[in-house]
């Protein structure tokens, strides 16, 4: 044992506590004899008391832990803010969503909310007996696309009354197709 890494390793073991009875028995007899090795293990008992020292003072004290756990804590409810702030938006444009598909809808779907006995744009023929006006006849009434009555024509027979229905309706195929882009020649009808 005469290298110096080797002794400084038994001599930190003896100090760790982890040599066996016999080997520590052993140590000590030598210590007794020489007084250099003796120096050496007092010299590392010194050293590993100034480390523990040291890192004894690294340590943060009861305070310190405790104004780092304030600092966290105060950190942290400054996030919630946002995260509060980003529920609300997240509500709010899911809100915003649904109104556009709702608009959306309305416009994809406009002039389809008639069903197939009156459609967007159609005439009614009905009977009419107002015994006390003296006027009896029947009436054509003309719907817009939301349904609405914009206008009334009476007539005396029931005949003329659908003629008349009839002619607003060719009229208003020829005019959809118009606007739909679905032109007939005038020889399609011959």
């Amino acid at each position: 044992m005469d290298e110096p890494m080797e002794q400084d390793q038994l001599l930190d073991a003896h100090l760790d506590q982890a040599l066996t009875a016999e080997e520590s028995a052993g140590l000590e007899s030598r210590l007794r004899v020489d007084m250099e090795l003796a120096g050496r293990l007092e010299a590392l008992r010194q050293e590993r008391l100034l480390r523990q020292q040291v890192w004894q003072r690294m340590e943060p004290t009861e305070l310190q832990t405790e104004r780092f756990n304030d600092r966290l804590k105060q950190r942290m409810q400054t996030r919630d803010p946002w995260r509060q702030r980003a529920g609300v938006l997240r509500w709010v444009s899911a809100v915003a969503a649904c109104l556009l598909i709702g608009f959306m809808s309305g416009y994809v779907n406009r002039g389809t909310l008639f069903g197939p006995d009156e459609p967007a744009g159609s005439s009614r023929v009905r009977k009419v007996s107002d015994e006390a006006a003296g006027r009896r006849g029947y009436h054509v009434s003309l719907v817009d696309e939301t349904g609405q009555v914009v206008a009334t024509q009476t007539f005396d027979t029931l005949e003329q009354a659908q003629e008349f229905a009839n002619d607003v309706g060719r009229w208003q195929a020829t005019r959809r197709q118009a606007q739909d882009g679905h032109m007939q020649l005038v020889a399609d009808e011959f």
